[in-house]
């Protein structure tokens, strides 16, 4: 269209262009937390009280397995494997089932939080909020949870980056991939069905963007 517009076309050639899907998607970069701010989130996290050590095993969930947070939510007592130290979860986007390695942190954050503040309740959801119920009965949802953490970290969440719950997901397929790890195994821990779609941290994969740099030639004057 610019082209016709500025007389270097005599048709308009944007008539006849294929529509790109999620094309506004397919430009915006993930966000995402640095290790650094993942650390001070934990770390302000009251791992003594009931509440701060259902929020520290849900969050710890999330920052080391990469699951959505719905998917946590509905985290139930048979999708652990004690014996085989596995996690099964079923993922409500996709509607499969993608089996995870029970992290050794992870696992000994949610026995403190069952043996040490998880009320008596029938509900078959691991969290609950501190008097029986669900989880998502929360007085407050698991959003404004990771706001009171982010806040009580000092990390800022003025500037133009999203710094929900979702987030703390890219930023483990950040850390995955500042180690080399290949994309099909950070798309198998994450539960896409599709590479493609993993392939959208390759765009916050700093270490190896610099390689792709030029050398830029100036005059020293």
């Amino acid at each position: 269209d610019y082209f016709y517009r500025r007389g270097f076309t005599e048709d308009n050639l944007s008539r006849v262009c294929p529509h790109v899907k999620y094309g506004q998607y397919a430009n915006s970069l993930p966000s995402f937390f640095t290790a650094d701010e993942v650390s001070r989130i934990l770390a302000a996290i009251d791992r003594e009280s009931p509440v701060g050590k259902r929020d520290y095993a849900f969050i710890l969930l999330i920052v080391k397995l990469g699951i959505r947070s719905v998917d946590a939510i509905h985290l139930r007592f048979l999708d652990i494997d004690w014996h085989a130290k596995q996690v099964h979860i079923f993922q409500s986007k996709t509607k499969g089932t993608v089996t995870l390695p029970l992290v050794e942190d992870v696992g000994w954050a949610i026995i403190d939080y069952l043996q040490n503040a998880r009320p008596k309740t029938s509900c078959e959801n691991i969290f609950v909020k501190p008097v029986n119920g669900y989880y998502g009965e929360f007085e407050t949802n698991p959003y404004s949870i990771l706001q009171k953490y982010l806040s009580r970290a000092h990390i800022s969440t003025e500037y133009k980056r999203k710094h929900g719950l979702h987030a703390l997901r890219h930023s483990l397929a950040s850390e995955l991939l500042q180690h080399d790890t290949p994309l099909p195994i950070i798309s198998g821990i994450l539960g896409h069905t599709n590479t493609n779609t993993t392939s959208v941290y390759l765009k916050i994969d700093m270490k190896m963007l610099k390689k792709c740099a030029l050398e830029v030639e100036y005059e020293n004057k």
